[in-house]
């Protein structure tokens, strides 16, 4: 008993030991007594570390010198500061504001305070480069924090100054916001610093006005109407007239119309032209003190007026249906210059098309991927307006798809140049394979553009070739090369599989559903499980063949016997059922027979690696712990505050991983993808659960986990978030 209590007493003072900086000032490390990676390190519990980024550069990227960004989230709107051309800002619709400070070639995210999950329109002062307002949104409109953010600091905070709503689809596309831009400046009400009259396009409260700067808003009209774009014309007078485009079919001109700005701050709202639909968006230019405008009228094709926008002339047209026009762009160098971007439903016309004679005439870009850099598949994408350089005619910035491109001859070709803008996700758990023999090896089974694979430790990637354009979920047998992946729509797959680890497919027929989890039995690899909305598919011939079983989903195999499963059963109106088998699906029951468990929809599961009783899930109301018995929910009690959307609280929970060295430590992410991005959205446990601390570090302001994996040799940590993929290593 002695010598036990002097070998306690040693270990205590080495530990402390460890506590005492070398050097004054020295950065403090912990090293709790944990199990080691593979690697032969231990977990630094207090070590000072930064999550580091892992954008999907390309193998053509890589050898151009290039830093890499995926990109694949959709790009709303990109503009240009017209005070600083090498400050330019984008909007996407899920991951709301991007800065770049070198004209586009790279860029950072810009969102602190910035509660929306995303926005569609921006407008940035013309004489201030780090005034900027952003309509701010889900895609569906409706969140408490939607409505106008503003930055006074060049994105480094935003506040939302105007709560009102905003949504995404205007047509049958709901994937296509074609819309323009919300805000326009009063050029003589610049006080030395920043233009104090706003006006902003709302899509219920009509056209809002702001003699401060942005603070306070007023309407000045048309309440009740989409405004899908605003343009500001003032000639040789005080006297401000603004071009608004609404979705307002049922007067003349089809929802164009003319605000007059009258003396005595009152406005004319007065209907305009004579256009055969609705205008998606407008653009004005002025020649010869005269205003001209362009709009954009769908499948009717482009319209132009030289009066003022009394009448108008159709200067292109000849679309089947679908083929839409949806955003003009007029150059400001001379206005003769246009870019026009077409809907969704064109893609298989090259675009945006261009103009040098004022419309007259149109051509087609000759390419939309100058060396093949990208590692998506390119297309002209959605009708998303291109960005002009306020001051050099050939140049502009638009997004293809979800890559933001550049042209630097007028429109001809476009390149990429998205450095540093990330979007990638792998939304579920098994989204995310790392081969336990090769540290270098890892696939990452993207929700919106399929399986993408690297081979040197994510320095470089390369898409695998897949029918379908999203991969959920995969799962990887090296014993036998079989790569396994649930391939199609977001929300209905089918089962391909790969004897060459991915160099060519074959269909598993009869095998449509939503997938949400696969994984190989990991001591017997002819069984395959997955877990699916309506139930789980199990193969036991690897995954040549596969067996239907409703209302159980498996979401999680126990690693030391993968007999041992957990599945759920999601009920309509009730808790969900938790189900076990230790004989690989043939039979089940449930752990908890009396009662169901305390939560609704089942978001993440993992369980503990050394006790098969032991679970953790990540739901719609909190974090729970099944201690083979019963429920505990930690996340009130273990220090994670709520998120708050207007007066709605969430306590939703993402995702959920646990520590395969040490499984004690669990780490837990947050994402409310109908309302906003939380604020405070990564979190750790040392104590199996029970108290949180927050691991956000590095990374700035709102964001979202989709999903936590852990890498099997060293112990990483990887977190796709909404604004890309991101590693931390707490092992040293």
């Amino acid at each position: 008993m002695l010598n036990f209590k002097i070998i306690i007493i040693v270990q205590w003072i080495f530990y402390c030991f460890l506590l005492i900086p070398a050097i004054p000032g020295q950065c403090f490390i912990a090293f709790a007594q944990t199990i080691s990676n593979k690697a032969g390190k231990h977990l630094a519990i207090d070590y000072l570390t930064d999550w580091k980024p892992v954008p999907l550069r390309s193998v053509e990227q890589k050898k151009a010198g290039l830093p890499g960004g995926e990109g694949m989230q959709m790009v709303q709107m990109i503009q240009y500061a017209p005070s600083n051309p090498n400050i330019v800002y984008a909007v996407v619709d899920t991951s709301q504001v991007w800065k770049s400070e070198d004209s586009g070639y790279s860029w950072n995210s810009a969102r602190n305070g910035f509660h929306a999950l995303g926005g569609f329109s921006l407008g940035i002062d013309p004489k201030n480069e780090n005034v900027v307002f952003v309509s701010g949104a889900v895609p569906g409109g409706g969140s408490p924090v939607d409505g106008i953010y503003r930055t006074l600091d060049g994105g480094k905070s935003w506040k939302l100054t105007k709560q009102t709503y905003y949504s995404k689809s205007i047509s049958n596309d709901p994937n296509d916001a074609g819309e323009g831009q919300h805000y326009a400046f009063d050029p003589g009400s610049f006080d030395g610093e920043k233009h104090t009259i706003i006006y902003a396009g709302t899509h219920t409260e009509g056209l809002l006005k702001s003699t401060d700067g942005g603070d306070t808003w007023q309407t000045v009209g048309l309440k009740g109407l989409r405004i899908l774009d605003i343009e500001l014309v003032s000639i040789n007078t005080s006297i401000n007239v603004l071009y608004v485009a609404t979705n307002n079919t049922k007067v003349t001109g089809n929802g164009l119309y003319k605000v007059t700005e009258n003396n005595k701050n009152t406005y004319t709202i007065a209907p305009l032209g004579n256009l055969p639909d609705f205008p998606r968006t407008i653009a004005v230019a002025v020649q010869n003190n005269s205003p001209i405008v362009y709009a954009t009228i769908g499948n009717h094709g482009i319209y132009k007026s030289v009066d003022g926008g009394n009448t108008f002339v159709c200067k292109w047209s000849g679309f089947s249906s679908g083929k839409e026009c949806r955003t003009i762009s007029v150059i400001p160098k001379d206005p003769d210059y246009l870019y026009l971007k077409l809907g969704r439903g064109a893609e298989n016309i090259l675009n945006p098309l261009y103009s040098n004679d004022g419309g007259e005439t149109w051509n087609t870009p000759k390419n939309l991927n100058v060396g093949k850099l990208d590692i998506q598949w390119i297309g002209p994408g959605p009708g998303i307006s291109i960005a002009p350089h306020p001051y050099e005619l050939n140049i502009a910035l638009g997004s293809m798809l979800s890559s933001i491109r550049k042209t630097t001859n007028g429109g001809k070709t476009w390149k990429y140049s998205g450095n540093g803008f990330m979007g990638a996700r792998c939304a579920f758990k098994t989204s995310s394979y790392f081969d336990p023999e090769n540290p270098e090896r890892k696939i990452f089974f993207l929700i919106d553009f399929g399986p993408v694979v690297t081979e040197d430790g994510g320095n470089s990637w390369k898409k695998l070739k897949i029918k379908g354009r999203t991969a959920s979920v995969g799962t990887v047998d090296n014993s036998q090369n079989t790569m396994l992946v649930a391939s199609g729509r977001w929300t209905s797959q089918i089962i391909l599989r790969s004897e060459n680890n991915g160099n060519s497919w074959e269909t598993v027929n009869n095998t449509n559903d939503h997938f949400i989890f696969m994984k190989f039995h990991p001591q017997d690899s002819n069984y395959v499980y997955t877990g699916t909305k309506s139930g789980s598919w199990i193969s036991n011939d690897n995954g040549k063949s596969w067996t239907f079983i409703a209302n159980k989903s498996i979401r999680v195999v126990y690693p030391k016997n993968g007999d041992i499963v957990y599945a759920f059963e999601e009920t309509t109106h009730d808790n969900s059922i938790l189900w076990y088998s230790n004989n690989r699906g043939l039979t089940w029951k449930c752990p908890v027979p009396k009662k169901r468990n305390p939560f609704k929809n089942v978001l993440d599961v993992d369980i503990d690696p050394n006790n098969p009783n032991r679970l953790y899930v990540a739901a719609n109301d909190g974090f729970y712990i099944f201690d083979g018995k019963d429920w505990k929910e930690t996340t009130k009690s273990g220090g994670i505050p709520p998120e708050t959307y207007g007066n709605i609280v969430s306590r939703k929970v993402s995702a959920v991983a646990v520590d395969p060295f040490n499984p004690n430590r669990i780490y837990i992410g947050k994402r409310d993808g109908n309302l906003g991005h939380p604020k405070n959205y990564i979190f750790c446990s040392d104590d199996y659960g029970l108290t949180w601390k927050d691991i956000k570090y590095n990374l700035p302001g709102y964001s979202s986990i989709f999903s936590l994996a852990i890498e099997p040799t060293t112990g990483d940590l990887y977190a796709c978030t909404a604004h890309g993929n991101y590693y931390i290593s707490f092992y040293h």
